[in-house]
């Protein structure tokens, strides 16, 4: 949650939309919003309130969601819109989810890759998994309701398509622009691999980040930018 909007600042690829989403007189008529991404922005697929939710244990998460759901806020757990939720095996039941435990992270930040053959590359997925495992190698503390509050302000800010006049939040106070905050946590990451020596093969982990790093650095290459210069110039 402190630094899943990384993945939101990289793999944005839908910048564009029908008119009608803002206006209805603008039906059929394509509109390049500010966003990289719409439906992870602030005008975007988001519950109305905030969610706080426990991280302690399974159970306390799974409590904090049926909340939501008791005072009517949720019509059940699956309309959560969160960018990352945990799942259990089969049924998204949150009892399913406190018997049998996580089966997998939801990761719902990424959008389908126009550019890729499959919807999404091969090194986007490499990085996702790079990024999971430094994660979990960092400090564990709980994550206050302020931080949570944040974190979900900085997954929406991390969806705008200007990342210079986007502003990070950092776990330490400080306030970056997406673009200085994004390459701060590609070299922390690119520092703890190199100092690991793990390798991720068929990739190395230096190449993935080196070729993250240059969505930030050279204008143009991140799938959003490609994207609204391919609508300028049709």
């Amino acid at each position: 949650m402190r630094h899943g909007w990384i993945i939101k600042l990289l793999m944005s690829a839908s910048p564009i939309c029908d008119g009608s989403y803002f206006s209805p007189e603008a039906l059929g008529r394509p509109v390049t919003t500010r966003y990289a991404s719409v439906h992870c922005g602030k005008d975007g697929y988001w519950n109305r309130f905030t969610p706080h939710l426990s991280y302690s244990s399974i159970l306390a998460y799974a409590e904090s969601i049926q909340k939501y759901v008791n005072n009517g806020e949720l019509a059940n757990a699956g309309e959560l819109y969160y960018p990352i939720r945990l799942k259990p095996r089969g049924a998204n039941r949150l009892n399913n989810l406190v018997q049998n435990g996580v089966n997998h992270i939801e990761i719902r930040n990424v959008d389908i890759n126009p550019f890729a053959a499959y919807g999404i590359d091969a090194r986007d997925l490499k990085f996702i998994e790079l990024l999971l495992l430094f994660l979990v190698s960092g400090e564990d503390r709980p994550l206050t309701r302020d931080e949570q509050d944040t974190a979900a302000e900085n997954f929406k800010n991390a969806a705008l398509l200007d990342i210079d006049a986007a502003r990070i939040h950092m776990p330490d106070g400080a306030v970056l622009s997406a673009r200085e905050a994004g390459r701060n946590l590609l070299q922390k990451m690119r520092t703890f691999y190199s100092r690991e020596g793990i390798t991720a093969a068929p990739y190395e982990p230096g190449d993935i980040l080196e070729d993250q790093e240059k969505k930030l650095i050279v204008p143009g290459r991140r799938y959003a930018e490609l994207l609204t210069a391919s609508e300028a110039e049709f």
